[in-house]
């Protein structure tokens, strides 16, 4: 096999292990049960009129839902005021850390990603201007808890933590500078821009990043909106690539899309150059120069603006306004209508691309949501307990889990964990919230809950320097009302030039993660 050809496999295997995905759109209980005929599509929708402006007063009968051309019977309903953050009865923030989170219900967070890594030194520099401008012209308590979040050539950074204070956002605006983003400047990053091995650093690092920025924010249950601000990624041309290649390419665009929607999150790109980046046509087709991209996620390309559109997003490209155009973004992101129903399609072809259409009862106004979706397996929300996985598959599954999120600067929500010191002995006290525990009936009528947790010690550089690793099961009698939350010890090592403890708790049922930092 050619030195090229085996890269490539190389590199979509690992992806593709890595977004394998771990939740399903089948609605379920509190004990993760599924059954076959009971899928639950939800739809965040955002209705603009003519102007542009955000449509807000609808109601549930203005609302038409077609799959695959078929009606659907829309079985939830709620408006945008559903969605809005609790007030707070002070007026200061509600949210100043990821922690926090917990406390707003289903209202929307803003991701901002400053894409350093693929978009030119002039124009990353503009892009940061136009940012802190937007945000200068915000209130000093910011509607929306936002994070900011940087990609550059070697690292991937959090500049800000989750937050509603638009002045602690805008210092550490300020205060960043970033790395001269040479990979861009690859000579070989021109001519074959669709070529896959060219630039492979560049789209590795991308989706590597994106993985994290989607499942750490697993367990916020509302809506999730990415401001993608950056140049398009490299884009991936898939013919002329052999039939094994293309298929796992093709798997990752599926899942890739699919994760995003089954999380919640909606794309923007905006991209800050003049000339390049894509826009979004209006005869069904993406736009990159002079190539046409067909939406449907099962494609000859993978576009990086194309994951927008796909989840009911917006590409915002040659244009100079960009500070306009993060806040039509965020206002966008903010005033959504969500809508359910249970397809009347059961057919179970999972490699189907199911293609959703809403249409208005005001012919004027445009609803933009997500193009449609995979069906999911059902029989699992957690990959790695997949009937007939390869052992070897399994291990590997799990330990691409913890690597992931061992180095990883995000906090990951999946699972509520806090850790404090034991007063009396040598360990660490992990604590999980009981709001996403999965517990499993047993043959005698109790509950019981498996984790897996592991404790790696990182130094300064965020290298780690050690970890340790437990099973931890927790049983529960059934007549007993069900605990707050699961407490367990955890020993740690902790070598000389130790600076940081990460803790990690991974659902044996659900998948779900969630970490805890602390300082020795």
């Amino acid at each position: 096999m050619p030195i090229r050809s085996t890269v490539f496999t190389q590199i979509t295997a690992f992806l593709l292990l890595a977004l394998l995905p771990t939740t399903t759109l089948y609605a379920q209980d509190a004990t993760p049960v599924f059954k076959a005929h009971t899928r639950i599509v939800i739809l965040d929708i955002v209705v603009t009129d003519k102007k542009g402006n955000v449509v807000t007063d609808l109601k549930q009968s203005d609302f038409n839902i077609l799959e695959d051309k078929q009606p659907q019977t829309i079985q939830t309903f709620e408006p945008p005021d559903a969605h809005n953050m609790p007030s707070s009865p002070d007026g200061k923030p509600i949210v100043t850390s990821t922690a926090d989170l917990s406390k707003i219900g289903n209202a929307p967070v803003t991701i901002i990603v400053l894409d350093e890594l693929n978009t030119q030194f002039m124009d990353m520099s503009f892009g940061r201007r136009s940012l802190a401008k937007y945000l200068m012209t915000q209130p000093a308590v910011l509607k929306q808890p936002t994070t900011l979040i940087s990609l550059g050539n070697t690292k991937f950074q959090l500049l800000q933590d989750y937050t509603q204070n638009r002045d602690d956002l805008v210092k550490v605006l300020q205060a960043h500078f970033p790395e001269y983003p040479f990979k861009a400047y690859n000579p070989q990053s021109g001519t074959p821009l669709f070529n896959p091995y060219v630039n492979v650093d560049r789209i590795v690092q991308t989706m590597h990043a994106w993985m994290q920025i989607v499942k750490s924010s697993s367990g916020t249950p509302g809506r999730k909106n990415i401001i993608w601000v950056g140049a398009n990624p490299p884009m991936v041309k898939l013919g002329g690539i052999p039939d094994k290649d293309r298929k796992q390419w093709d798997q990752l665009t599926r899942n890739m899309s699919q994760a995003m929607l089954e999380n919640r999150v909606t794309m923007y790109v905006i991209d800050p150059t003049i000339v390049g980046g894509a826009s979004s046509g209006s005869d069904g087709l993406d736009y990159y120069g002079d190539v046409q991209v067909p939406k449907n996620p099962l494609t000859s390309y993978i576009n990086w603006d194309h994951f927008a559109t796909v989840t009911g997003g917006k590409i915002f490209a040659y244009r100079n306004d960009v500070g306009n155009e993060i806040t039509t973004a965020i206002d966008n992101s903010a005033a959504y209508y969500t809508l359910s129903y249970s397809p009347t399609n059961k057919n179970e072809d999972e490699s189907k691309y199911r293609l959703i259409k809403i249409h208005l009862s005001n012919p004027d106004l445009t609803a933009r949501t997500r193009e449609g979706y995979y069906l999911t397996p059902t029989n699992t929300t957690n990959v790695v307990n997949t009937p007939g996985l390869p052992d070897a598959q399994r291990q590997r599954l799990l330990r691409h889990d913890f690597t992931l999120t061992a180095t990883s600067p995000l906090t990951f929500n999946g699972l509520a964990v806090s850790v404090q010191k034991d007063p009396d002995k040598q360990n660490w006290l992990v604590t999980i919230g009981n709001k996403d525990i999965s517990w499993t009936p047993q043959s005698n009528g109790d509950l019981q809950a498996e984790f897996t947790a592991v404790a790696v010690a990182l130094n300064g550089k965020n290298k780690l320097l050690a970890q340790t690793a437990h099973e931890k099961i927790s049983d529960h009698k059934a007549d007993k009302p069900t605990p707050e939350s699961i407490v367990f010890q955890m020993p740690t090592e902790t070598p000389v030039g130790t600076t940081r403890i990460r803790f990690i708790v991974r659902d044996a049922v659900s998948g779900k993660i969630g970490t805890a930092d602390v300082t020795p």
